[in-house]
């Protein structure tokens, strides 16, 4: 092979490689240079969402708390700081920071997206619990305000979010219960209503929900022993460390303004047996809600639990004489009378 063809294979080589390293919008240097901003607008966007959240519950929040909030590196956290107050998102106040208003309408923007898809979520997919905050952590960063504002309306203008959480509305103005607290703040004998889990970490927001507590639910502590706290819901007893517990927030709620509820889950129901309904439990929210009541689920209607198949899951009721089949996670959110007679199915 001689010289001059070898240099002219080289040359054609290097033009083809700088040609695709360097072409517009689908160059190689292009699209590594948009996914750092891809991931810079992500990590601000962050940022001033758990500003916000900071700001509005009166909390600081400096390079080191942001650190340990959003797990990345102090140098990371200085960096995107940096780029949020050229921006005049943030100001530094000592050696903490604050959001300015225009930061501040920004990050309530940000939640509010979040927390509107988060419902989107809860009504309208078949996602499981713990799936809705990544899902909607990824599509608050590419929402528009018209569909935001679309997603509002098609929620009817919602106030809370699943977990409880307070949604800004299109002016940044949110609602949220007075006499917050979390159910380390009360006494033995002290009651209230659940209003929010909080779902950071994920791994105690799963560990809440697959213990079946849920916004909405009435709980009173027992007893306090150590650093172990026992505590009942309407349908089962449940213990709780400080860590899970601080992740309960709630409202005190007089003992005896708790309505009584007597009955089982018709998931207990024994096969055969009917069942008068007295509720279903707040956890059923959106389409699955409305779909049990259009099939008959309605307070006061009786059922026969009539088929349990081999591995326990789904089952099926007599309801209306029409048989439907349950799965056990949805029976055991409808609550129910076991009757000992035998009144006329679907009876009210």
């Amino acid at each position: 092979m001689s010289t001059e063809f070898l240099s002219l294979t080289i040359f054609v080589i290097l033009l083809v490689l700088l040609f695709f390293m360097f072409r517009q919008k689908k160059g190689w240097v292009w699209l590594l240079r948009k996914r750092m901003q891809i991931s810079d607008k992500i990590l601000s966007e962050d940022l001033l969402k758990c500003m916000a959240e900071c700001q509005m519950d009166g909390e600081e929040l400096s390079v080191k708390t942001a650190t340990q909030t959003m797990e990345i590196s102090e140098t990371e956290v200085s960096r995107i700081f940096g780029q949020l107050q050229k921006q005049n998102f943030l100001q530094a106040d000592g050696k903490n920071y604050k959001l300015t208003n225009a930061g501040l309408s920004y990050g309530l923007r940000m939640i509010r997206a979040h927390r509107l898809y988060e419902l989107f979520m809860a009504e309208h997919s078949g996602y499981r619990e713990e799936e809705w905050h990544e899902k909607a952590h990824i599509a608050e960063h590419s929402l528009t305000d018209d569909e935001i504002n679309e997603l509002d309306k098609r929620l009817n203008f919602p106030i809370h979010d699943p977990h409880g959480d307070p949604i800004p509305n299109s002016d940044g103005v949110m609602k949220s219960y007075a006499n917050r607290l979390t159910l380390n703040d009360l006494k033995e004998g002290d009651s209230g209503m659940i209003i929010h889990l909080e779902d950071e970490p994920p791994v105690v927001y799963k560990q809440l929900t697959r213990d079946g507590l849920f916004p909405g639910q009435y709980v009173t502590v027992q007893s306090i022993e150590g650093d172990t706290i026992q505590f009942n819901t309407r349908r089962k007893a449940h213990t709780a460390t400080p860590v899970l517990a601080a992740n309960i927030q709630l409202i005190p709620r007089d003992p005896q303004d708790i309505p009584v509820i007597s009955g089982k889950s018709l998931a207990d129901c024994p096969q055969g047996r009917m069942a008068r309904i007295q509720e279903l439990s707040p956890k059923i929210i959106g389409s699955q809600r409305r779909r049990l009541m259009d099939l008959g689920f309605l307070p006061g209607t009786v059922v026969e639990k009539e088929i349990v198949s081999a591995a326990g899951d789904p089952m099926g009721f007599r309801i209306r004489d029409t048989l439907i089949a349950l799965r056990k996670s949805q029976a055991d959110n409808i609550l129910a009378e076991i009757l000992d007679e035998e009144p006329q199915k679907g009876a009210i």
